[in-house]
């Protein structure tokens, strides 16, 4: 291998970490160029941070052996395990953070944009809000 290929390689490389850039770095102007993205963005942040908050205070101040996790009306108690296990709402909540920011992402550039940003921001908040529910629940299930 001579020194001209080897060149052409290295160049063929940075071109295309060049386009990489390029093209991620349009893809967050996009998305961030409406106002909602960063208000629906801080508002499910917060949520995120609340509910890994809830989850370490809980899991810090909870003694028993036995955390009660989901609770019937029928018939009482149904799901009992390790304490460990309350932090599974806030790793969801974080996880579909994620999941809906690189959709969000990879979409940002499609004419239907708008719709989807609303649908798949509002879709998110709401199930963060299920999860703050299920961590309140928990915490009154075991300290209540």
């Amino acid at each position: 291998m001579n020194m001209n290929q080897v060149s052409m390689k290295y160049s063929k490389l940075s071109e295309k970490w060049y386009l990489f850039r390029e093209k991620t770095a349009s893809a967050f102007r996009a998305l961030f160029a409406w106002r909602h993205s960063w208000i629906f963005l801080a508002i499910n942040l917060l949520f995120v941070t609340v509910l890994f908050a809830g989850a370490w205070q809980i899991f810090s101040n909870f003694k028993e052996e036995i955390f009660v996790l989901h609770y019937n009306i029928d018939f009482g108690v149904d799901w009992v395990g390790d304490k460990s296990l309350i932090f599974w709402p806030a790793g969801l909540g974080g996880g579909m953070l994620i999941i809906d920011f690189l959709v969000l992402l990879f979409v940002s550039k499609r004419q239907d944009y708008k719709f989807l940003s609303w649908f798949l921001w509002s879709g998110l908040t709401i199930c963060e809000m299920f999860l703050l529910a299920s961590l309140l629940s928990a915490y009154l299930f075991n300290f209540h």
